[in-house]
């Protein structure tokens, strides 16, 4: 659109001036609604990491008292959810043969196992394995090492 600064027909001098544009429309912005609260979805697997892992004396497959206290949370998060399936995975430290240590560390994972069915998780829920020496957590050769590796550990399934 052009507007004109003519004073009259057949004026000397004509200017011609393009109008400014109008300035835009108010921009109203919309509230978008929220989007329904998508449900939290659990990584499956995620759970079972924050379970911590059970020592075991030189030796011994026997539960310590001092790891109840572990195996009753293991205990009930199992319980209160009869879906989840978790694997208790026994190891041990590099003394002794691989044969006697695979042995211990099955003996281990079945001791977890037992305990756990006992506080009244379905015997479905868990299985074992025993890696016996093969996956230490700690490679140092030391009293201190050992005991990290003599242990059993939980993996969800």
């Amino acid at each position: 659109m052009e507007r004109s600064s003519c004073a009259a027909p057949g004026a000397e001098r004509c200017v011609r001036e393009a109008a400014a544009p109008p300035p835009p429309p108010p921009v109203v912005q919309e509230m978008a609604p929220e989007p329904a609260a998508a449900p939290v979805t659990e990584d499956p697997l995620a759970w079972a990491a924050s379970l911590e892992d059970v020592y075991f004396g030189f030796d011994k497959s026997t539960i310590r008292k001092s790891e109840h206290s572990k195996l009753d949370v293991a205990a009930k998060l199992l319980t209160e959810d009869g879906k989840r399936k978790v694997v208790v995975e026994g190891h041990c430290d590099e003394r002794g043969t691989a044969q006697y240590n695979m042995a211990l560390g099955e003996r281990r994972a079945r001791s977890v196992r037992d305990y756990l069915v006992k506080a009244g998780v379905s015997g479905s829920q868990v299985d074992v394995v025993s890696y016996g020496k093969e996956r230490p957590q700690c490679s140092e050769a030391s009293d201190e090492c050992f005991q990290y590796n003599r242990r059993a550990h939980f993996a969800a399934q």
